[in-house]
């Protein structure tokens, strides 16, 4: 048998495995690496991804993860929740950390909407750019995209430096993609948290597999990531596209948002239920749609 220079009587059944074989516990160092010191004379940019089926968990993971940004960043964190990128970088500011995470991302930036996905994705790719823009000089930049399967979004925004995944999934082209990221040891360890949740067991969603991207598999770059359930109150209400872009995709603050307003009165909600989305008053929703449909415009 191969000792690779160990004694045989000091051997043990972990020795004999490479690094991707073996179980391991990668929470820390995922931790760590995606959530760093802010810098004092540099911007940073994060790039992370939660990937899984309905149900598995991904918003307690987001919620888990944006409280260990709180205990880290305190009142320099400036937290964003979205379903809308374009949301997120509209409300970015100047604090030094910016957490914007966008949940349900492949519903706006999907795989099969290429042309439509040109102008937000160079915006993602110069974010740090535009946090420099904003007035900021030094912080760090993080967006972490969550989606239900791997090949919906398009590949420029799931490219992340940190990737987890909370189930498999079930066609073969999909395996093989997460396989590639994960190899076949972990990818048969997902399979075995994926069915334990599809039966019912709500306590393993807190075990997911992550992947460091800019670290080799067979050094160690894949392994579990766990989580707990927190109480984190500061946890902000999802900001919807539908809420705070006009019909241009352009960002506009919901009392202005005329678009959003007229989408909403004729899907059937009244103006008290716009009002109540839209969080401004129901007087303020009557004369937005009033200008709308060509009456007198505010002064």
């Amino acid at each position: 048998m191969l000792s690779l220079g160990i004694s045989s009587s000091m051997m043990t059944t972990e020795d004999m495995f490479a690094p991707a074989y073996r179980e391991a516990d990668i929470t820390e160092e995922m931790l760590e690496r995606f959530f760093p010191p802010v810098p004092r004379d540099s911007v940073i940019f994060k790039h992370g991804c939660i990937v899984g089926k309905p149900g598995c968990g991904k918003s307690e993971l987001f919620r888990s993860r944006a409280y260990h940004a709180y205990k880290l960043y305190g009142d320099d964190l400036n937290l964003i929740y979205t379903d809308d990128l374009r949301v997120g970088i509209a409300r970015m500011d100047r604090r030094p950390v910016q957490y914007l995470i966008v949940d349900d991302a492949s519903k706006r930036m999907s795989s099969r909407a290429v042309y439509e996905q040109r102008e937000v994705l160079g915006v993602f790719n110069r974010l740090r750019h535009h946090y420099t823009e904003l007035g900021a000089s030094a912080g760090i930049v993080i967006v972490e995209f969550g989606w239900q399967r791997w090949i919906d979004l398009d590949p420029g925004f799931r490219d992340g430096s940190s990737v987890i995944f909370k189930t498999g999934m079930t066609s073969e082209s999909e395996r093989r993609m997460i396989e590639d990221l994960v190899g076949p040891a972990y990818m048969g360890r997902l399979d075995w948290i994926w069915d334990k949740i599809d039966r019912g067991d709500n306590k393993i969603k807190g075990l997911s597999v992550g992947r460091i991207g800019p670290k080799a598999i067979d050094q160690g770059g894949v392994g579990y990531y766990r989580h707990k359930l927190v109480n984190f109150p500061g946890f902000p209400d999802i900001l919807l596209g539908d809420d705070w872009l006009d019909d241009d995709g352009q960002y506009v603050d919901p009392k202005d948002n005329t678009d959003a307003m007229k989408r909403m009165a004729r899907s059937g909600m009244t103006q008290a239920q716009i009002a109540d989305r839209l969080g401004v008053s129901q007087s303020r929703i009557s004369k937005g749609l009033k200008a709308a449909n060509g009456g007198d415009k505010e002064e």
